[in-house]
């Protein structure tokens, strides 16, 4: 290395312009900056490296994390510059983490200069998850932590920019924004928070002609689902309807609110409770609607307790409503002789 050094440019490009600020090396000239200079984990896969001080064939390694990502011989460029240009700089997989990763110049086996990138690791959440709104005024709280301090936040839901009134993070990073949409279709949705660059980089973004974007903006994504619609109106189905007590008949029902519990019963044309509609005897499982907001099952008529007309009736409670279907049902008796020893046959 040459006692008085040239003012040289050495370049790993991607496209040029503004970046991190690097330090000079003590006592050696060279000075390092990068591009981006602050981004998250997700999106650095390239890198811009930028280094002022050197000299014509000189053999230079460029670190991240200790791990190599680009080396080279500076070459001339006229005008006593000096350049050393490997075009895109990949961040191989696994050499970023999330904090402050370290960028050195590495010459003849020593650091020579070094900077450093902010890789932040920001996350969203949306709470209530799932929102059981059944596609109408939907109400919730967008939370996230890991974004810069003191930066603006803006929301995209569903690809729609700026869905909302954007948010501030706090000194931690964090911060919680209160949501309301009129209308949000049942099904999955997708949010995505823009963590925003400082105001002086947008300001100077907006004059450079540069294609590297030193302060990307940062996002974090999340996806929630909202609930609560039904798949149409309410139907229930009895088949046989007309019955046999001790014997069953096959229940099934459409246009229930999917997912949610269901409960079956036996009851008078006027409404008056008999008994619980199960596929046994003796007990009455859980039911709830399948994906389709469908239920499919059978109801046993007990022996003597349910004869004549009759109807079998389902009820499903929601936060919003409670829904009820009912198929009708008559019931006929059969004859009952004893046989030996205490128990009862039913013949028919």
């Amino acid at each position: 290395m040459s006692g008085a050094r040239r003012g040289a440019l050495v370049l790993l490009l991607i496209g040029g312009g503004l970046a991190h600020p690097g330090a000079v090396g003590a006592a050696t000239g060279f000075s390092i900056s990068v591009a981006p200079a602050e981004t998250t984990l997700a999106q650095f896969t390239t890198m811009d490296v930028f280094v002022d001080g050197t000299d014509a064939g000189e053999q230079l390694t460029v670190t991240l994390q200790g791990v190599q990502v680009a080396s080279g011989t500076s070459t001339t460029a006229g005008e006593g510059l000096y350049t050393f240009n490997s075009g895109d700089v990949p961040v191989p997989p696994g050499a970023a983490g999330c904090g402050t990763d370290a960028v050195n110049l590495i010459f003849a086996g020593d650091v020579v200069a070094s900077t450093s990138v902010r890789v932040y690791c920001p996350t969203v959440n949306i709470t209530p998850d799932p929102i059981d709104s059944a596609g109408g005024p939907a109400a919730f709280t967008v939370t996230g932590i890991g974004f810069p301090a003191d930066r603006d936040v803006t929301f995209n839901l569903d690809g729609a920019q700026n869905s909302f009134d954007s948010s501030f993070t706090d000194a931690n990073g964090a911060f919680s924004k209160p949501a309301s949409r009129p209308a949000l279709p049942c099904g999955a949705h997708r949010l995505v928070a823009y963590g925003q660059p400082p105001p002086v980089i947008q300001s100077a973004r907006s004059s450079s002609a540069s294609t590297v974007d030193a302060f990307p903006t940062l996002p974090a994504s999340a996806t929630f689902t909202v609930t609560g619609c039904r798949s149409g109106p309410l139907k229930l189905t009895a088949n046989p309807a007309v019955v046999t007590d001790g014997t069953l008949t096959h229940v099934t029902g459409s246009g229930f609110v999917p997912g949610a519990p269901v409960t079956l019963a036996w009851q008078l044309p006027d409404g008056a409770a008999l008994t619980a509609c199960s596929p046994t005897a003796d007990s009455a499982p859980p039911l709830s609607a399948d994906a389709t907001g469908a239920i499919d099952t059978f109801c046993f008529a007990p022996p003597h307790q349910i004869l004549g007309v009759a109807r079998i009736v389902a009820t499903q409670t929601t936060t919003r409503a409670t829904l009820h279907a009912a198929a009708p049902v008559v019931v006929e008796g059969g004859s009952m002789q004893p046989s030996s020893g205490d128990q009862l046959i039913f013949r028919h």
